[in-house]
This record gives C-alpha cells, sequence and structure tokens, in this order.
C-alpha cells in the first residue's frame, strides 16, 4: 500500500566558507547524500501529484553548479570533485 505520508527532507547543500576545510568535507557529504535522495524525492513528487517539483528544480541546479563549478574562459575545473590541484 502506498500511502502520501511520505516526507522527503533533502539535505542542506548551502557553503559556509568560515573553516574551508572542515565545511568543504561537510559540502561534499551532504551533495552526495542529495544525490541520493534526490530521485525518492522525484518520484515521490510523480506519484502523489505535489508540489515538490520547483523544490527539486533548485536543489537539482545547485547540485549540479558544485559538481560542475568552471569559470568562463578558464581550464581549471573547480569543481568539488576535481582531481586536479587548485
Amino acid at each position: 500500500m502506498i500511502t502520501e505520508n511520505i516526507i522527503i527532507t533533502l539535505p542542506d547543500i548551502s557553503f559556509d566558507d568560515k573553516d574551508f576545510s572542515q565545511n568543504l568535507m561537510q559540502l561534499y557529504i551532504r551533495c552526495t547524500l542529495g544525490t541520493r535522495v534526490f530521485p525518492v524525492l522525484i518520484k515521490n513528487a510523480v506519484t502523489f501529484k505535489n508540489d515538490d517539483f520547483e523544490k527539486a528544480q533548485i536543489y537539482f541546479t545547485n547540485l549540479y553548479n558544485y559538481f560542475n563549478i568552471k569559470p568562463i574562459k578558464s581550464e581549471k575545473d573547480y569543481s568539488i570533485t576535481s582531481s586536479k590541484p587548485k
């Protein structure tokens, strides 16, 4: 039996650069968790036709930007998954 009482909570993926190295690791962990929970949010939104699509679109855009940051006119990869030294 499927129920609408399923509540999907995505982890916060905002970044605070006070303690850069510690916060960067926490951001990476939260982004990874977000990529795992995100499909469940979409499935829930489709199944129950709720209003999570707008929230999902914003969240996906933020996740994409964190994993794919590359400044214009630059060959350097500044994403959090880059294997190149910064």
